[in-house]
């Protein structure tokens, strides 16, 4: 295997269990790393702490989670769309970034996965003003993150009608700004809605662009957060493609157990099953 080839999955999708179980299940099950998601809504009560005991809170969650062998492999942005043509709340939404990119550099990460901005999801009418407003936007990141030695992965979105959705446009967005510590999330799911079951043409199209990977499934049309296998992605070929390119970050999964479905007694063989695909990818990906 692939030195630095792991896997992981999103904290919250054993959330089920309460912490800090849901942390010693991820272990258990044999992930390595978890990709944290709690910057992801700058409304909760932890993200509205006042800096020092923000980074109090991190540095308690950072030694739980490092105490079941685990590492916070990629911490993904808030993704709170700014209002329409509203310069302050596109100035709280910076900061807003800013303190999750500090918030990320405390848990010991250096992966931040984020979302352009959507200020338009109504149609191309304004794919310029777009452009615009995320070059400046994501540019802005990435300066702030080589402050803390993290690298900006900007991830592509399943909206068909948005111009900055595709892998081809993130790509093109990342090469433009000519940022050493801007890189591409490729999300599996967002890219069936184009790609169907060719998703493996899109790790090949991104290369050595590719920093980290949010891994689930869809039928080709909704953004449904599928467990692999269960939709139209080709894994065997996705994993080749990975090998092809020498992806050697982390396999890290972006989907879990919909425990509403299940009794609880179905739990433990259903996050098992998916851990095991995980390590499976992992080994496949890495011939």
């Amino acid at each position: 295997m692939k030195e630095g080839l792991k896997t992981g999955i999103i904290h919250t999708s054993y959330g089920a269990h309460g912490y800090p179980t849901a942390f010693s299940l991820i272990a258990e099950h044999g992930y390595d790393c978890v990709d944290y998601q709690s910057f992801v809504n700058i409304e909760s009560d932890f993200f509205k702490l006042p800096l020092p005991e923000f980074e109090k809170e991190l540095i308690h969650q950072k030694a739980l989670i490092e105490g079941y062998g685990l590492t916070v492999s990629q911490a993904h942005a808030p993704w709170r769309t700014p209002k329409d043509g509203d310069p302050e709340e596109r100035k709280l939404w910076r900061e807003a970034m800013k303190k999750a990119i500090y918030g990320t550099s405390v848990l010991g990460c250096h992966r931040f996965i984020v979302h352009t901005l959507l200020p338009y999801m109504d149609g191309p009418d304004h794919p310029e003003e777009v452009w615009a407003l995320n070059e400046d936007f994501i540019a802005d990141l990435a300066d702030y993150a080589s402050k803390y030695d993290i690298k900006v992965c900007v991830e592509n979105l399943p909206f068909p009608l948005y111009p900055l959705s595709t892998v081809e446009a993130v790509c093109e967005l990342v090469d433009k700004l000519k940022r050493d510590n801007l890189k591409v999330c490729l999300d599996t799911g967002h890219a069936a809605i184009f790609k169907k079951e060719r998703v493996g043409d899109a790790v090949r199209y991104i290369g050595t662009r590719l920093e980290a990977v949010h891994i689930h499934d869809n039928m080709g049309d909704t953004d449904s957060h599928m467990i692999p296998g269960e939709g139209i992605i080709d894994w065997e070929d996705f994993a080749t493609a990975l090998s092809e390119i020498g992806f050697d970050k982390v396999i890290s999964l972006e989907t879990g157990t919909d425990y509403d479905l299940y009794p609880e007694c179905e739990w433990d063989e259903r996050e098992r099953a998916l851990a095991d695909f995980a390590k499976d990818l992992a080994k496949k990906a890495a011939k």
